[in-house]
């Protein structure tokens, strides 16, 4: 493996400044920590690879503009509704019985 010229690196780091705005915008829109840090990673290494790789970079490039643009749509957001679905009610002896605190038990 060949060592990394200053522009690679100089790249690198500026792939690196542009991938961090399409994060920060998961975060604001409540993505875990995980979901980022693998977004970034991704991003990154899609990023060094269509650098690295000139044959590769016809193909990677437009994947990675698609995985740059996603967050900016609505698509996290709707997820997130989808994946956050109310909670379930407890049945004890044939009543179905909300353990909340805060919500009164359904009749």
């Amino acid at each position: 493996m060949a060592p990394m010229g200053y522009l690679t690196l100089t790249l690198l780091f500026v792939l690196f400044l542009l991938a961090l705005l399409p994060t920060r915008r998961l975060w604001v829109a409540g993505t875990g920590l995980e979901w980022r840090i693998g977004y970034l990673v991704t991003l990154l290494a899609l990023g060094l690879a269509s650098i690295e790789f000139e044959a590769l970079g016809r193909y990677l490039l437009p994947l990675l503009l698609l995985l740059y643009l996603v967050p900016f749509s609505g698509i996290p957001a709707r997820w997130e509704r989808w994946r956050r679905r109310p909670p379930r009610d407890t049945i004890i002896e044939g009543r179905a019985i909300r353990l909340d605190a805060d919500d009164p038990p359904r009749r």
